[in-house]
């Protein structure tokens, strides 16, 4: 079985996809110099069981996707990590990160705003999340676009976490079954689209604070 996988002298490297066997029993994905993947802009990993950690620095990584990583603790580069800090790409627009619990419980060190340039946020399956963000989740306020799905035990939105998100304009929420209503203060002014699928909530009414056009669509029950 495959413990480790590295790959180097790859300059012109910009797609990365694992997830598949074997690479998808690797425990460990890493980068022993941090300037070989200089034009890498998207990276996914995907049903990767076993993989604990990845330890590579990428300077030019657009987009990111993680999801079905059951072990994955640590992705210190992208400052997604339970262990100590390195610096962030200051180019990611877009993070995905689904199933991923272990991740999930160092969400407190992932200093998401401490990129620059992250625009969309999507965060999917994990049943500990009640509150949404919760107090150990700190979001930047460039996102434009958040999306929350598949959240089973999610009963309410946190006002005073959302409120940070100035920026924001879309904001879809899926199959967040025990959402039962709406910030009573309502939503950012700065929202034109919201999508709440599945399961209707308890309350009808959703306001965005300033009359602002918002788009909400429920699916069935």
């Amino acid at each position: 079985m495959l413990k480790q996988l590295s790959i180097g002298r790859c300059p012109n490297l910009e797609f990365l996809y694992v997830h598949d066997e074997p690479l998808c029993n690797s425990t460990s994905i890493r980068s022993s110099k941090i300037s070989q993947y200089p034009c890498l802009e998207y990276l996914s990993l995907r049903h990767c069981p076993n993989l604990k950690s990845v330890h590579c620095f990428l300077p030019s990584l657009v987009n990111l996707d993680i999801g079905h990583c059951d072990e994955l603790e640590s992705f210190p580069g992208l400052g997604l990590s339970s262990i100590p800090r390195m610096q962030s790409s200051s180019k990611l627009e877009s993070v995905v990160i689904c199933n991923c619990n272990k991740l999930f419980a160092g969400r407190k060190q992932w200093d998401l705003q401490r990129l620059p340039s992250l625009t969309s946020f999507s965060f999917n399956g994990c049943e500990e999340v009640e509150s949404f963000p919760d107090e150990d989740l700190f979001l930047p306020s460039t996102l434009t676009s958040l999306t929350i799905n598949c959240l089973p035990n999610l009963k309410f939105l946190n006002y005073k976490k959302l409120q940070i998100l100035t920026s924001l304009r879309k904001f879809t929420i899926g199959d967040c079954l025990e959402l039962q209503s709406m910030p009573q203060q309502g939503l950012l002014s700065s929202i034109d689209y919201l999508s709440i699928s599945r399961k209707p909530l308890a309350g009808t009414e959703v306001s965005t604070g300033d009359g602002e056009s918002v788009t909400t669509r429920t699916g069935e029950p």
